[in-house]
């Protein structure tokens, strides 16, 4: 596979609230959060603009909630529409799936699919589900032993010993419970989450490209957008019900919850929440992080999808096999250069490089102020510039040796 970039190498559980169809001017109470933070939220006023479950209705760890229906579909989020194991997610997120199962005869990644019976749903090869079982801040775990003072590298090295400490206590595989540590904010604080992964998970319908990726890269990434980006799954587990790998013998998961479909849809003012596996942020990087990705990063990279795609597009031309199988490959890549183009231009275009200096040349009129700020802090924005400094002399050998590596990888 291509490098994801920027997909997200840490995936967690959110919830982001928001009052829909309202002016931008009075959007005040919109957030995302972390599930086990929903209690410090103000309910009264979330009850006022429109919330009718209680709080326990949508994270509880003692019990089913919508936690329980949402869950991971192959790094996307899904979720589960029936005690049979239907799932709902995205076109885009079952694509792999759909390209694995397409040969030269059967192109169900172009034409769609449709399993009459529960016996014609297809594999969807690779593919988990996974179900969020409980997360906790283990912050005070990861970072006991280390401090300022601990030299970058061993402090990386502590905080990955502890990290697989923590995963390794936590995971249980005869059961089918996966464990995970990831940072939140760069690092500034770390949750466990466990999940239980399920691992049959079977195709039931999709639709066809023309409508799975109407508008194609043009459309992608823009609002509105009209296509229809939804497939169905099911899960499977053991007999037993409890995760197994794919067999004609297992059963529909029986989810502890899941959720139905409104067909009245969404009225103008209804209150909002979305509840899912998002991607990292990087909005909270310095000036020389944005600098370095709007104007050197990115843009080699940009250069090399678009010669990347060429040459794949080239290669499928004389051999319709291979041109099935390279399908997923390409659609991911120009999944990817379409938020590249975009970021670039929004980045420019909104100026934020100069944004983030006048907020660093704030910064450090306030640490000038104190000299024990300067101690503290004095140093933070000259390393920071060093540290760029020194990436961007290595920069096009750093991309492209990984890219290459890939392209060998990818061709055996």
């Amino acid at each position: 596979m291509t490098l994801k970039y920027p997909r997200a190498t840490a995936l967690f559980l959110s919830l982001f609230f928001l009052i829909s169809l309202v002016p931008v001017s009075v959007l005040g109470d919109e957030g995302m959060f972390l599930p086990d933070t929903l209690n410090q939220l103000p309910i009264k006023k979330l009850q006022q603009r429109g919330l009718k479950i209680p709080i326990t209705d949508i994270f509880n760890v003692n019990g089913p909630s919508i936690k329980d229906a949402v869950v991971i579909v192959d790094g996307g989020t899904g979720e589960f529409l029936s005690n049979e194991g239907l799932l709902l997610t995205n076109h885009h997120v079952a694509f792999d799936a759909l390209v694995s199962a397409s040969d030269a005869a059967k192109d169900y990644a172009t034409n769609g699919y449709l399993a009459k019976t529960r016996n014609e749903e297809l594999p969807a090869r690779t593919y988990t589900a996974q179900i969020t079982q409980d997360l906790r801040d283990v912050t005070s775990e990861v970072l006991a032993g280390v401090s300022d003072a601990t030299p970058p590298q061993e402090r990386a090295a502590a905080i990955g010993d502890k990290v697989r400490t923590i995963v390794a206590a936590n995971a249980k595989p005869t059961e089918g419970i996966t464990a995970q540590v990831l940072p939140m904010n760069e690092g500034m604080s770390y949750y466990l989450f466990t999940y239980l992964t399920l691992r049959d998970v079977r195709i039931v319908y999709a639709p066809p490209k023309s409508v799975g990726f109407f508008g194609g890269d043009p459309d992608n990434f823009e609002w509105p957008r009209h296509c229809g980006d939804f497939t169905f799954m099911r899960v499977y587990a053991g007999p037993n019900g409890k995760p197994a790998d794919y067999s004609p013998n297992n059963v529909p998961y029986k989810p502890r919850k899941f959720l139905s479909i409104s067909m009245a849809g969404v009225k103008e003012n209804d209150f909002v929440m979305v509840m899912g596996y998002p991607g990292s942020t990087r909005r909270y990087r310095e000036s020389y992080s944005v600098a370095y990705n709007q104007d050197i990063f990115m843009p080699m990279l940009i250069d090399v999808f678009h010669e990347q795609i060429d040459a794949l597009t080239e290669t499928g031309r004389a051999n319709r096999d291979l041109q099935i199988k390279l399908q997923s490959r390409i659609f991911e890549i120009s999944n990817t250069l379409k938020d590249l183009e975009g970021s670039v231009t929004a980045m420019r275009r909104e100026g934020i490089v100069d944004t983030k200096r006048k907020e660093e040349a704030a910064f450090t009129q306030w640490v000038n102020q104190s000299p024990a700020r300067q101690k503290t802090y004095g140093d933070v924005l000259p390393s920071l510039q060093k540290a760029y400094d020194e990436l961007n002399q290595s920069q096009p050998r750093d991309t492209l040796i990984p890219q290459l590596a890939e392209s060998v990888i990818c061709s055996k």
